[in-house]
């Protein structure tokens, strides 16, 4: 029986990694585990493609090719794209110069354009991870979401007193994927990758109406969210073509010229949720990426934001005070959440609000 392992967890053990609980280096998790292949990242399609070949009569231990996965072979040679080579589980476990070197590359090349494929020995094996998978956008992006999931936990839950922190999340919805902030200390850039693809509208429509029939719903759209809630595409216009950039981040130390800092389609798109029949307010409840909204000056977002979408304290993370810790970190420094604050009561004070950070 093939054994196939994936999600949040299997994609940040994938490599050698420093594990909490044994404060320890670990191998790769399919060095552990003893599954055929490993799933990174976002997993609708890679399962597919592999679903597909077993279908056909081919072995898992010989699907080593599928993009968004990692196998562990004996012969590196069985890799099919442009590779780069990781120091060993060996050095990045005795050596933190060489881990350093190896989580950067890892970060650096978890783009589905300009990516190469990355090996890791580990105990007279190999692992391989084939380059990330090219993440679906448009009719594929909507297809998926709009899958018939329960949208509640499962009933076997139902023992043990239900799941409480459903009812945060029950009437949410997500309408992106990725994230180009690349916080230093964030798991999404290797999960999600920099890239941001967003439903269409049509799309998230079509679920906030599924929503608003379902039992239980008073009216309130908890969070039209993701990753970053207001990134609807990617940061700049030549990131589809040429990907993300290895030299440097979008937003961190100070923003690139080259993003292009406009709210105008998710400004649009909450108009149009809460302009539905049956909802009372529509919030945004995940993080707003403050540094990148400020700088946002001709849409009108923060304004609407604040006059329409707050559930009375907006959610934003600053993380730290201290410039030298913000700086390891990669967030923006202290003085740009003050100019951040400082517009909100201002705006606050302008609609009428009570509203708070």
């Amino acid at each position: 029986m093939p054994i196939i392992v994936g999600s949040i967890e299997a994609s940040l053990r994938r490599f050698a990694h420093y594990d909490y609980w044994d404060d320890a280096v670990r191998r790769p998790m399919l060095a552990d585990c003893g599954a055929d292949i490993l799933i990174y990242g976002m997993g609708e399609l890679p399962i597919t493609e592999i679903a597909r070949r077993l279908k056909k009569g081919e072995k898992a231990t010989e699907i080593t090719d599928v993009r968004g996965t990692c196998v562990l072979v004996s012969d590196p040679a069985v890799c099919r794209y442009e590779s780069l080579t990781l120091p060993s589980y060996a050095a990045v476990r005795d050596d933190k110069k060489s881990y350093a070197k190896a989580a950067f590359t890892e970060q650096n090349e978890q783009d589905s354009v300009r990516g190469r494929a990355l090996i890791q020995e580990c105990d007279g094996r190999y692992l391989i991870q084939n380059p990330p998978v090219v993440p679906p956008e448009g009719r594929a992006l909507d297809a998926i979401f709009e899958l018939p999931y329960a949208r509640t936990y499962h009933p076997d839950y139902e023992a043990l007193g239900g799941v409480p922190a459903i009812e945060e999340v029950q009437f949410s919805i997500i309408h992106n994927r990725g994230c180009f902030g690349s916080c230093n200390f964030c798991a999404l850039s290797l999960h999600q990758g920099r890239y941001v693809t967003a439903r269409s509208h049509d799309s998230v429509l079509r679920e906030a109406k599924q929503i608003i029939a379902s039992p239980g719903f008073k009216g309130y759209i908890h969070d039209v969210g993701g990753p970053t809630a207001d990134f609807r595409g990617p940061a700049c216009k030549k990131q589809k073509t040429a990907g993300t950039c290895p030299d440097r981040q979008c937003l961190f130390p100070t923003p690139c010229p080259a993003v292009d800092f406009d709210h105008s389609d998710y400004m649009s798109l909450l108009q149009k949720l809460r302009a539905l029949d049956g909802v009372k307010k529509v919030f945004v409840r995940s993080g707003i990426r403050y540094d990148y909204m400020i700088r946002d000056k001709k849409s009108g977002f923060f304004g609407d934001l604040v006059c329409h979408h707050v559930s009375g304290q907006l959610k934003v993370a600053p993380e730290h005070i201290s410039k030298n810790v913000l700086h390891y970190m990669g967030k923006p420094y202290a003085d740009v959440f003050q100019r951040f604050s400082d517009e909100f009561y201002r705006l606050c004070e302008v609609h009428g609000k009570e509203q708070y950070l």
